[in-house]
């Protein structure tokens, strides 16, 4: 599913009237774009919207073979489309193209193991998300940005949560090392041994909830396919 059909889907499932937007993976901005695009159509108003990136690529990964082998440290380093210009000016670059009144966009700079603190809930006055891009890759960084937004209560039923790498976690035939070069079908691989996949299922087990699939692109290789689920109940 794309981000734009995520992005729709969202705006017809939450029934709260003012809502929040998270992404974590920036980049380069296209995705905040396309959400920014689907929102605008709508009377609905957004509360925030928050984008979470080192502008720096991927973090070193310790604690998943399959995201480690994938998502190399450094890898999609964006400084690197802006002739090496810091993160800090890169965000603010990106901030003054895509927020207006109606988006109103705020970046948070780091890698989530240092910028994922809870007093962000306050100071940048976060609330219920309606709509969660997880295009953050790895298995930690997923991790991470989820485990932020449960133990703050910022995920409810209905929100809708989108994994852009899903796939990459997907084992097939117990080989942690195989990568498809050809479409199988799903009932090929297990799901929740790694990467985005296996930080869901850890996830929503720790915090005693539950979603409903209501996408998943067939897997046709490591790097590609994006499911989506929408949340239908937390054990508050």
């Amino acid at each position: 599913m794309s981000i734009e059909a995520a992005a729709s889907f969202s705006l017809s499932q939450s029934d709260n009237p003012s809502s929040c937007i998270y992404e974590f993976g920036v980049y380069n901005g296209a995705s905040l774009r396309k959400i920014k695009s689907i929102w605008s159509t709508s009377a609905r108003p957004l509360s925030g919207v928050y984008g979470f990136d080192s502008f720096e690529g991927c973090p070193l990964e310790k604690k998943d073979q399959v995201s480690a082998q994938i998502w190399k440290e450094k890898f999609l380093d964006v400084r690197e489309e802006w002739n090496n210009e810091s993160s800090e000016n890169v965000a603010q670059a990106l901030k003054e193209e895509i927020k207006n009144e109606d988006f109103p966009l705020e970046f948070i700079i780091g890698f989530y193991e240092d910028s994922l603190t809870d007093e962000l809930i306050e100071s940048h006055k976060m609330g219920i998300a309606a709509l969660v891009n997880l295009d953050c890759d790895q298995y930690t960084s997923t991790l991470q940005a989820l485990d932020f937004l449960f133990r703050n209560h910022l995920i409810a039923q209905n929100t809708v949560i989108r994994y852009d790498d899903w796939n990459c976690g997907l084992i097939y035939n117990n080989d942690i090392n195989f990568i498809p070069r050809k479409k199988l079908p799903l009932s090929c691989f297990e799901e929740y041994k790694s990467g985005q996949s296996r930080a869901h299922w850890e996830v929503f087990q720790r915090y005693n909830a539950t979603a409903s699939r209501i996408f998943h692109d067939p897997p046709l290789q490591a790097r590609k396919g994006a499911a989506v689920f929408l949340v239908t109940s937390i054990d508050e």
